[in-house]
């Protein structure tokens, strides 16, 4: 990925603001992909719109894990591009193999992160039964259902 940097093509590609001089690019695509969403959200409701922003968001997020981070280790940033289901953070490439593995995992790092937040906003906004059903194997609804098939 470091080397094809200056080969991709760049078409139907928007700069949609910059972060300390790097730029982030989105696809039209994404466009196309919030399009569809707002159109189920007109029909079925607002979930599916929140589903997808929160989707864009997230890949988003973890784009900025490895840019943040190699930023710390002192290489340059090319650009951050987002697709519908895919992000790409563009950086030199790393001299050692443990600041490329940190560059790496820091986009999972990050989404480790929301999840936390996530699974807390859950937890305090859930009731526990919904918890139990959700986390925990309910013995007798699976003896029921064995027994029936």
């Amino acid at each position: 990925l470091f080397r094809s940097y200056p080969t991709l093509p760049l078409k139907y590609m928007f700069q949609i603001f910059e972060i300390a001089g790097v730029p982030i690019l989105v696809h039209l695509s994404t466009f196309i992909f919030l399009g569809f969403f707002t159109v189920l959200a007109l029909f079925w409701g607002w979930p599916f719109l929140v589903l997808a922003l929160l989707c864009l968001a997230l890949i988003f997020f973890h784009e900025l894990g490895h840019y943040y981070v190699a930023q710390h280790y002192g290489y340059r940033c090319h650009g951050i591009f987002l697709f519908p289901f895919l992000g790409i953070c563009f950086f030199d490439e790393p001299e050692f193999l443990i600041e490329e593995i940190a560059i790496a995992w820091a986009g999972i790092g990050v989404q480790f992160f929301w999840l936390l937040i996530a699974a807390i906003i859950f937890y305090t906004w859930s009731e526990p039964p919904t918890l139990i059903r959700l986390f925990l194997l309910d013995r007798k609804s699976t003896r029921l259902n064995s027994s029936h098939t």
